[in-house]
């Protein structure tokens, strides 16, 4: 028997021809999910957390499965028992639907939709392919769970098919000489959707083949009108040109139009910097980041790790999934200008490469905010926050649409946006010594790494797993033999590093650097909490006041309670700053200070 799958509307299964059950809401949920992601694998991580919205019950796992083989019964009622399943498939640490196109309505709706060109040649075989597409639509994809955050990004998408395929069934129409048809059709396009361009050209140029010309100039007039009055922005080029065609009675124009209906000719942002050829590793933190392509994602770590590296290249990975646009700023949080940039000038960027005319653009932040908000509703777009400061500098910057997906990073931890804003974090550490070996072969090549292994681990030894300082050695290395590169280690010979890591050291408090310079003096690898609270010569409050802001900007580590380390090559950093800055009376009392405390 055969089994299809209906998202066009209310979730439904139909086998053999016949509606099945599909049990509780959560079950349901879980189906709904696998069908979105379109035949890729859905982790059990990810099923979990969506179907629970974050609390899930004591044994997630063991309802999960039960909802998994609830639905292979209701998918598969004739697979013998004990038999793998053919349709809701298990693979690898997830699962997902093995269907053909045609089963899944969503699915084949998308491809019929896509295979209408724009203006296609063969109006009668175009209107009758949309025909069929459309007839699929029964209303709000997943309407059950509309209003689910795991929803909203693949119920725009598909919102966006049909929309397009309602405005090329127009085009269709028109071709055919069916005016009258394709008047009503982008009426019912564009009276819900007063700001569109494209639904109210359509509207017009059809009103117009209809021999109503004073009704298609109304029409464009009054959507020049609501634009200008809700976005303060001007209409798009096509709009006048259709305007001034209309009132000059060029039938030529019309016939022209009708014949090559142009697409919507919004210039889309697509800001994303080039990716790096040097990446290497991190597939881990690649899916986790493909696990949540919508909300708030805060990549954080060290200075160095290489989170503008990675964001930029899962950026570049997935960017086919947002049709409307890239838009990407370097907020400045950390670096050699000392000043990171404001959220008003970022915002003001931002509506530039999204069309909005300078002189339209307001003055005041908030302002500024609202009108990016509005400019962004309905898109679905991508948005990369590289280098943030604080939550202060990146909240302004957040669009109210759930179909947009924000990605920051940040040496800063960002728990604001953790608990204001539902960001999830990804942190990103530091390679351990085989990925960092890895990283080399890949940059360097086997030959030359393997070929001096001592050199090989010496540099894998004094680079601490830092991505950073591995590219500053294999720009060395391109010109010095790799023995020499590892005697300059040795040496604590890295001076780009230190400039990075000064960045994030000037933007501690007077009472925060010393302490974490002074703290560097400590003999043994980790630093308790007492001898911080004996370094500083404040109290236990205050002084876990300082070791959170450090921790915060990734500068120490607090691998147990209570416990503290640095990277090795941070330790190095601090320790200079303390020679450079503390006098040697000063260096002095802080080793008498730590040794009362371990005495």
């Amino acid at each position: 028997m055969q089994t299809g799958i209906r998202v066009l509307g209310p979730l439904e299964v139909l086998v053999g021809g016949r509606p099945v059950a599909l049990g509780g809401r959560r079950q349901q949920a879980v189906l709904a999910m696998l069908v979105a992601a379109r035949g890729r694998v859905v982790p059990v991580d990810r099923l979990v957390a969506q179907v629970w919205a974050g609390d899930p019950p004591p044994q997630p796992l063991a309802s999960l499965q039960a909802y998994i083989s609830r639905l292979r019964r209701a998918l598969e009622p004739d697979r013998a028992p004990r038999t793998p399943a053919r349709i809701l498939v298990s693979d690898g640490h997830g699962y997902a639907l093995r269907l053909p196109e045609d089963a899944v309505d969503a699915w084949g709706f998308a491809r019929d939709v896509d295979a209408v060109p724009e203006a296609p040649e063969d109006a009668e075989e175009a209107a009758g392919l949309l025909r069929a597409a459309l007839a699929r639509w029964r209303g709000t994809p997943f309407a059950q769970f509309a209003g689910e955050p795991w929803a909203r990004a693949e119920i725009t998408r598909l919102t966006g098919v049909h929309r397009l395929a309602r405005e090329r069934a127009v085009v269709a129409k028109l071709r055919l000489g069916h005016a009258g048809d394709a008047v009503l059709a982008a009426q019912e396009l564009a009276e819900p959707e007063p700001l569109r361009g494209r639904s109210w050209w359509l509207y017009a140029l059809a009103l117009w083949a209809a021999h109503r010309s004073a009704e298609a100039l109304d029409a464009l007039r009054r959507h020049r009108r609501l634009l200008t009055a809700e976005l303060g922005l001007s209409p798009d080029p096509s709009i006048g040109e259709l305007e001034r065609a209309i009132l000059e009675q060029r039938q030529s124009v019309l016939h022209e139009m009708i014949g090559a209906a142009p697409a919507d000719r919004t210039v889309l942002p697509a800001q994303l910097p080039r990716a790096l050829p040097g990446f290497a590793g991190r597939a881990a933190e690649l899916a986790e980041l493909s696990r949540h392509t919508d909300g708030l994602l805060v990549i954080t770590g060290i200075g160095g790790a290489g989170k503008t590296a990675l964001a930029v290249r899962w950026a570049h990975q997935v960017a086919g999934c947002y049709p409307d646009g890239r838009l990407y700023a370097d907020l400045r949080g950390y670096g050699p200008e000392g000043s990171p940039v404001t959220p008003s000038a970022v915002l003001g960027g931002f509506l530039i490469a999204l069309g909005v005319p300078d002189q339209r653009i307001p003055t005041g932040e908030a302002e500024r905010t609202a009108l990016l908000r509005s400019v962004l509703a309905g898109r679905r777009v991508l948005l990369v926050l590289d280098n943030a400061h604080d939550a202060e500098q990146v909240r302004p910057l957040l669009p109210g649409s759930g179909a947009c997906t924000v990605v920051v990073t940040s040496r800063n931890r960002m728990s604001g946006l953790v608990v204001s804003d539902g960001a999830r974090i990804v942190p990103l550490d530091v390679f351990d010594d085989g990925e960092s070996r890895a990283y080399l072969r890949d940059r360097l090549g086997a030959g030359l790494v393997d070929g001096d292994p001592a050199a090989r681990d010496t540099i894998v030894a004094r680079c601490g797993g830092l991505p950073l300082a591995l590219a500053v050695v294999c720009a060395r290395a391109g010109g010095f033999p790799l023995a020499a590169v590892a005697a300059d280690l040795e040496h604590g010979a890295l001076p780009d590093l230190w400039t990075v890591f000064s960045w994030s050291y000037r933007q501690l408090p007077a009472e925060a650097a010393e302490l974490f310079r002074r703290l560097a003096l400590h003999p043994g690898p980790e630093v308790t909490l007492a001898a911080a609270v004996g370094v500083s010569g404040a109290g236990r409050p205050a002084t876990r006041a300082l070791l959170r802001r450090l921790t915060d900007a990734h500068l120490l580590d607090e691998r147990r309670p209570g416990r503290f380390v640095y990277h090795d090559l941070l330790r190095t950093y601090a320790e200079r700053a303390a020679l450079r800055e503390d006098t040697a009376e000063v260096r002095d009392d802080v080793l008498g200070r730590l040794r009362a405390v371990r005495s």
